[in-house]
């Protein structure tokens, strides 16, 4: 297994990090219940997103290769106020077009049961396809895992695969409630700040 460096994204890098992340997560079942197969049109929500809403990205590097992403944001930021989501609008009306209320639909799903305390927000995380099953997921993962450990914060997030689950799973996660939108199904998941893998002092 290659050494896998973890940094936080540079702003020339989140275009990047937006392409990989469409490439590696347009068939996901909320993708694919969103964008119907309009990689493009996912990128350029992802770049949006990347650069203009809080929260930050990081990347994981073979050498200078990226190989894989995560974004993260603190609660309460976990998703934009009124005021960006008017700021907002025009570019994603352009970006997401006709997929703009599938989108808002979903997004309304994730967010009224988006937790009222305090956390880390994690997701998308993505890895590049070519680079798959090296442990790339598992770094980043890792990464999440232990800087949440270290503030000793609460992680949450969303994933629309049962195979997904599975792998949060062996990081602490537990299911604490799952929801149907535009026939896809999402597992909303919690790690506690006391988890038991959480670092000793």
């Amino acid at each position: 297994m290659s050494a896998f460096s973890i940094l936080m994204a540079k702003p020339e890098e989140l275009d990047d990090a937006a392409l990989l992340a469409s490439h590696a997560m347009i068939d996901l079942p909320e993708n694919v219940a969103v964008f119907r197969g309009n990689r493009q049109r996912m990128e350029h929500v992802f770049r949006i997103v990347f650069h203009r809403r809080p929260g930050r990205v990081f990347l994981a590097k073979d050498g200078m290769e990226i190989v894989g992403m995560m974004r993260i944001a603190e609660w309460p930021y976990c998703y934009p106020s009124p005021l960006l989501k008017l700021k907002l609008l025009p570019s994603m009306l352009l970006a997401m077009r006709d997929t703009m209320p599938r989108a808002l639909k979903l997004q309304g799903v994730w967010a009224r049961r988006d937790p009222k305390e305090h956390h880390v927000h994690f997701g998308p995380i993505a890895v590049k396809k070519e680079s798959q099953r090296r442990g790339i997921g598992t770094a980043l993962m890792k990464h999440l895992t232990e800087y949440a450990d270290d503030i000793k914060e609460n992680i949450y997030l969303e994933t629309g695969t049962k195979r997904n689950v599975r792998f949060y799973s062996h990081f602490g996660f537990e299911i604490i409630d799952e929801a149907s939108v535009l026939a896809a199904t999402t597992w909303f998941m919690w790690r506690a700040k006391n988890h038991p893998h959480i670092k000793k002092e």
